[in-house]
């Protein structure tokens, strides 16, 4: 059945529901109902090193709440961060995804800097995520923050693209216990629980959960199996001073894609400590993320091993320099280390340190002056320093324009610049050949320059956000084009290395409005334009592709049910299928594809007045599709990418 069937099928229910808002009694909208709409303005923090309200922040923030993600209709993560525009999300298998910012999106992307409660989540290694083993629970999480464009300024070198934040709820958020737990086909269960508490100057929380489902191409195999375990605890102490300590741990077992190398299985441990202490205007901050696993799968590549260690101290102050001068210094300190088959030393360390600061300026009552920069050292490249310079001006008080440039970069992960990959790939029966990849320690760090102009503003029922945006990225680390040789044994020997070669030149921009239908009904339309000349490596999209992505959503809240739909179209894709007997890559598009999501919520009345049931549909229409390419044969490993299909699962939530 073709996608225009399946939307006519979906028409008349989706037309019900738009009698029920017009039959809907008109309500005249006080001041106070429409600031509560807008409320998520109130402060954001991961535009700036201090909380600050979105609109003065100097750079483009979107705020996903944490109710939007429970109430969305999808089951992962990365499926919610559809909705933001600019932002570029991609299903590769049935639970793994990757997500980028303004286009270069690929398979293990690491040019997009990924934290939860401000601390990295990325891996030791390739400095990539596995999103599925992040030591967080949907219901626990109290929003996300997408900051796009590049932020070396503030986070130093996989925030090149730009930084999404998860922030989780306080003890005294969750003020006492949720639990849920969905089910569905394939196999598959969602359980979750959460409890939080502020007794006095002692607050805490724990949560627990576990996720599994089977396979979208199979539905007898596994996708996805994990564990997750985390806990809180915060006091305070004198002098206005507190501390906080956490710790968290995963058990994943993941159907994961590599990208050119194909598909495996991920079989990891992962886990976290964590200590904060801040004191008036000082903060400092300690963390040890761990992770233990190997890839299952790879028969070319017995069991590679992917264990990490990241030690991490960060010390920051802020200081008034006058009553409308504020300034932010510090620096941080950083030890990554990798243990695995996959370097020749069998284990390697990287000593790292920086140096940052961040100014505000507020010299006239509309004019908004913030500069940054940090210094960055990495035991194999000079020292990088990242300027950023931005200017917020307030014509009116409910319009903001904003003007942004500066530099960014993205360092050789430990991967790059030590990995030595030998594959033995069968063609066919008796044909064979070995394919050799080494990495580097002469690679240069990818270096980005930017511009961007923004508005947002804010009429009645409206809000709106606009941006433009250009950037060059050079010295794009990429494989080199490969050498043959013809061994002593009449074996091919194919060999290739990491080098620094891709550059690309991008613009585009993102356009949206958030509309205040009545009384508990919202809606939300964007669209995405992005277009890249050059190639900056193998794995990534082909001109900054898709160039086109729309998003809209409508969210209904009446009585005591909830609905919640959004709809994704994303434009045809170009992409490498990674072929290894030639000396240039092959490329095939993939179709474009259009998402529809539904929730369907009830909360209960009298004595079950604390339970919910709901219904998640992922891809309503049943648009089966790819978003990336699959395998098509061993030497054309594509991006190892899985159709992906619709997905429904009933939820019961209750709250204590």
């Amino acid at each position: 059945m073709g996608t225009s069937a399946k939307i006519n099928r979906v028409l008349p229910f989706i037309g019900l529901v738009a009698v029920l808002l017009v039959a809907m009694p008109q309500t005249v909208l006080a001041d106070d109902d429409l600031f509560e709409f807008f409320a998520e303005e109130a402060h954001v923090i991961t535009a700036s090193r201090r909380p600050r309200p979105i609109r003065q922040v100097p750079a483009t923030v979107y705020v996903i709440k944490g109710e939007e993600l429970t109430r969305s209709g999808v089951h992962t993560l990365w499926d919610a961060l559809r909705s933001v525009p600019g932002v570029d999300v991609m299903s590769m298998r049935t639970f793994h995804g990757m997500v980028s910012i303004r286009g270069l999106n690929k398979g293990l992307n690491n040019r997009t800097l990924i934290l939860l409660d401000g601390r990295t989540v990325l891996d030791g290694n390739a400095d990539s995520i596995n999103w599925e083993a992040l030591p967080v629970l949907p219901e626990e999480i109290e929003r996300i923050e997408v900051v796009e464009g590049p932020a070396s300024a503030l986070y130093g070198a996989n925030a090149i693209n730009g930084v999404i934040n998860i922030i989780t709820k306080t003890p005294e958020q969750l003020a006492g216990n949720r639990v849920s737990y969905s089910a569905g086909p394939r196999r598959t269960h969602l359980g979750s629980f959460v409890y939080g508490e502020q007794q006095g100057k002692t607050g805490y929380k724990v949560g627990l959960g576990w996720r599994t489902t089977n396979r979208f191409e199979d539905a007898d195999l596994r996708a996805s199996r994990v564990a997750i375990a985390n806990a809180h605890y915060r006091r305070e102490l004198a002098d206005e001073a507190h501390i906080r300590l956490s710790a968290g741990a995963t058990r994943a077992d993941t159907d994961h894609s590599l990208g050119a190398v194909g598909q495996a299985v991920e079989d990891a441990d992962r886990g976290f400590v964590r200590a904060d202490y801040e004191r008036g205007r000082t903060r400092l901050r300690a963390f040890w993320n761990r992770g233990r696993g190997n890839l299952k799968g790879l028969a070319s590549i017995p069991l590679p091993g992917l264990d990490y260690d990241i030690y991490d101290f960060n010390l920051e102050r802020t200081v008034a320099l006058a009553s409308d001068n504020s300034l932010v210094v510090g620096g941080g300190f950083r030890r990554n280390g990798f243990d695995s088959n996959l370097i020749p030393a069998g284990s390697v360390r990287h000593n790292l340190w920086n140096l940052f600061f961040e100014n505000e300026w507020h010299p006239m009552p509309r004019w908004t002056f913030w500069t940054s920069g940090r210094l960055d050292r990495h035991p194999h490249v000079e020292l990088e320093f990242s300027p950023r310079f931005s200017v917020v001006f307030v014509p009116v008080p409910a319009h903001v324009l904003r003007f942004s440039a500066g530099t960014s970069f993205r360092n050789p992960t430990l991967f790059e610049n030590h990995m030595a990959i030998d594959l033995l790939i069968e063609v066919n029966e008796g044909i064979q050949y070995y394919l050799e990849s080494q990495g580097s320690t002469d690679l240069d760090p990818e270096r980005m320059v930017f511009f961007e102009v923004a508005h947002t503003g804010q009429l009645n029922r409206f809000k709106t956000t606009a941006a433009a945006f250009h950037y060059r990225l050079r010295d794009g680390v990429t494989l080199s084009v490969p050498t043959f040789n013809v061994s002593e044994e009449q074996e091919l020997e194919v060999s290739s290395s990491l080098i620094n070669q891709g550059e690309a030149r991008a613009w585009g921009g993102e356009a949206g409005v958030e509309i205040l239908i009545r009384e508990q009904v919202t809606g939300s339309f964007n669209y995405s334009y992005q277009r890249l000349s050059g190639e900056v490596d193998r794995q990534t999209a082909a001109a900054g592709m898709p160039h086109h992505k729309f998003n809209g959503g409508l969210r209904l809240r009446r009585g005591r049910f909830d609905f919640d739909t959004a709809i994704h179209w994303v434009d045809r894709t170009l992409w490498s299928n990674n072929q290894t007997t030639g000396t240039s890559p092959f490329l095939v598009e993939v179709d474009s594809y259009t998402l529809l999501n539904l929730h369907l919520g009830y909360r209960f009345g009298g004595r079950l007045q604390d339970l919910e049931v709901g219904l998640d549909i992922f891809n309503v229409l049943g648009n089966d599709h790819f978003e990336t390419l699959p395998e098509t044969g061993p030497a054309t490993p594509g991006q190892g990418g899985e159709i992906i299909r619709s997905r429904q699962t009933l939820k019961l939530s209750y709250t204590l």
